[in-house]
């Protein structure tokens, strides 16, 4: 990237001082400018490529957990933490509250004790 971007500000300050010799100082009304346009492109290009590397070395360690990178936004969320477990608080039972599988128990222990099953009609 270096020397293609060095290749590219020769070749374009040659062409500017050939330009400046055959016509005169009035090419530099826009060869100045776009020399300098030239010049911030290749530095945001520079840029954009830092960017991109650092980028692309944290997504071949994201995986990995024996390189991965100390920062993060998750950095310590899974840690263990020092607090004691605490003893489970032992079930609350409300008479008139039926759960699903209470009131499934009940109709099945209904049914069996009436005789009935569900394929065969009654007498």
């Amino acid at each position: 990237m270096g020397r293609m971007g060095a290749a590219i500000v020769g070749m374009e300050l040659a062409a500017l001082t050939v330009a400046v010799l055959a016509f005169g100082w009035a090419v530099l009304l826009v060869g100045a400018p776009l020399f300098v346009g030239t010049l911030v492109v290749l530095a945001v290009v520079r840029l954009w490529e830092l960017v991109r590397s650092r980028l692309e070395r944290r997504r071949a360690t994201r995986w990995d957990q024996a390189a991965a990178l100390p920062e993060g936004l998750m950095s310590g969320f899974f840690a263990v933490s020092a607090i004691p477990e605490q003893p489970s608080m032992p079930p609350v039972e409300l008479p008139g509250l039926r759960t699903a599988r209470g009131w499934a128990e009940g109709t099945a222990r209904s049914w069996a004790a009436r005789g009935r099953s569900v394929l065969r009609p009654p007498r």
